[in-house]
């Protein structure tokens, strides 16, 4: 009895010291959303008939919700896949292993916006009102290509546990791809 309680308070003592050390990165992949992957979805999936254009959500979540979903059911196959060569242990491996998505976020297309927003700034500081007002021409010109400059560029997906993560790691490290469409 005595020993069971020492086992169980030092791996709640481990827990607590994972979780108070934990960072989103310890769990994050990245997976780069190449611009035909993601026009397919969006005239395809997101712009379908009765979808999510047309009941007015913002591309980026439907896109994180479709991603998460479609990741999830993808990694539950390739464990499916991969514990079919150890059936017996199968059950107890895909009942422990969870590749449940806590969060995905984007990185986007607006390097160049950025950058003149930077130039435009440091303009305002030096008090170069002309060059200023040139960089703000620039920046209109960048933002009139609002579809190019809110296109996702990689998505950074955080798995609630390790087993997750890991197993995107393997497939990347086997070189099969994350689902396209």
């Amino acid at each position: 009895m005595q020993i069971r309680r020492l086992y169980q308070g030092g791996k709640i003592a481990q827990l607590e010291w994972d979780l108070a050390t934990i960072t989103a990165g310890d769990y994050s992949v990245e997976w780069e959303i190449m611009e035909s992957t993601y026009r397919h979805w969006y005239d395809n999936i997101y712009k379908v008939p009765g979808g999510d254009f047309e009941k007015g959500i913002a591309a980026a979540y439907s896109m994180k919700v479709y991603l998460k979903k479609e990741v999830e059911k993808f990694l539950h196959e390739q464990l499916a896949i991969k514990n079919a060569t150890h059936q017996a242990d199968a059950e107890a491996a895909a009942e422990d292993a969870s590749c449940t998505i806590a969060d995905i976020t984007f990185s986007f297309n607006n390097g160049t916006l950025i950058n003149l927003l930077k130039a435009r700034g440091g303009f305002i500081a030096l008090q170069k009102f002309d060059e200023m007002r040139a960089e703000e021409v620039k920046i209109q010109a960048a933002i009139s290509d609002y579809q190019n400059l809110t296109r996702p560029t990689a998505a950074f997906i955080t798995f609630e546990s390790d087993n997750g993560y890991q197993l995107a790691l393997d497939l990347a490290a086997e070189n099969e791809k994350l689902p396209d469409d």
